[in-house]
């Protein structure tokens, strides 16, 4: 049977393995070549989690977006699928240069981030543009500070935390 919960990663996560195998959830990985190569492969899919990345140091970082990632992406979230980004997803290409295009589609110029971690714990500081909220936002906040949004586009929905989930420093 198909499992309906992608893990957007090059290998394997074992926090993600333990709370997703612990509640019996069927999931696979997701090389983020593959999807490029074949966006068809996300077509089962209802959930697609995007986890940092981790080097060999068990430092953290979010990663690169090959070309091509961001509309595949996007597509799949037309469609009616729900990606949630451990952090803030796409933000570099391939080279390193910023990108950022999946969260201004999706928020448009309504949201803003600012990195605020530390080398290999990354973690941004959400900002919500008061005038322009548009009302289909969903925030979580945390003593005062913006620590998860979330948004539809069209069917599907993208929801973003400012620090990685299930991230332990």
């Amino acid at each position: 049977m198909q499992p309906e919960i992608g893990i957007i990663s090059e290998g394997g996560d074992i926090l993600w393995d333990r709370i997703l195998g612990a509640r019996d959830y069927d999931f696979r990985y997701l090389p983020k070549q593959l999807i490029v190569d074949q966006p068809s492969v996300l077509k089962p899919y209802r959930v697609l989690i995007l986890p940092p990345q981790k080097d060999g140091r068990r430092k953290r970082y979010m990663p690169h977006f090959p070309e091509g990632l961001d509309q595949a992406l996007l597509d799949w979230m037309k469609a009616g699928g729900t990606l949630i980004g451990s952090g803030i997803p796409g933000l570099t290409d391939h080279y390193g240069f910023e990108n950022g295009r999946l969260m201004k589609e999706v928020f448009g110029n309504n949201v803003s981030y600012r990195y605020t971690g530390e080398v290999g714990h990354p973690s941004w500081q959400l900002k919500v543009t008061k005038k322009n909220h548009r009302r289909d936002f969903e925030l979580l906040s945390l003593d005062g500070e913006l620590k998860m949004i979330s948004a539809p586009y069209r069917k599907g929905r993208l929801l973003v935390s400012a620090e990685p989930l299930l991230d332990r420093k």
